[in-house]
């Protein structure tokens, strides 16, 4: 009925092709990603700064057009101290630039968040998320 399986393709000829192709795919995602691993290695750096559960969302809601305080706390309803201390942080990044749109009789300027290239340049990472989120979370 079937063919014999041998010790060096587990699973039959479809399975290895799949093991060859899966191979081939992680020896070309070395290529790239380099044989540097570790907390100085460039993704360890950049998940340092976009890494945590807050950032790349904050980027996608600039990206839809939610630029303000209030928008973004309304979008993604995370707690204001959390919002406050991940806006600080990427735009001492210089991956947000704030700018002022109101000023309170106290001198206070409240401040809408714009891209600078650096954060324009995670607009691919966030597609790329979305992708794979579609592809393998769909059932979820």
């Amino acid at each position: 009925m079937f063919g014999p399986m041998t010790p060096t393709s587990p699973g039959g000829p479809r399975a290895s092709a799949r093991r060859a192709e899966t191979n081939a795919l992680e020896r070309e995602l070395r290529a790239q990603v380099g044989a540097g691993t570790g907390p100085e290695d460039p993704i360890s750096r950049a998940m340092e700064i976009v890494g945590d559960r807050w950032s790349l969302l904050i980027v996608r809601e600039i990206v839809a057009g939610h630029r303000r305080f209030g928008e973004l706390h309304r979008h993604l309803g995370i707690a204001k101290t959390v919002l406050s201390a991940r806006l600080k942080a990427l735009v001492a990044r210089e991956i947000l630039q704030p700018r002022p749109y109101h000023r309170e009789a106290s001198g206070r300027d409240w401040h809408e968040y714009r891209l600078t290239q650096a954060g324009i340049d995670l607009y691919p990472i966030l597609i790329a998320l979305q992708r794979w989120a579609n592809t393998h979370l769909s059932d979820e």
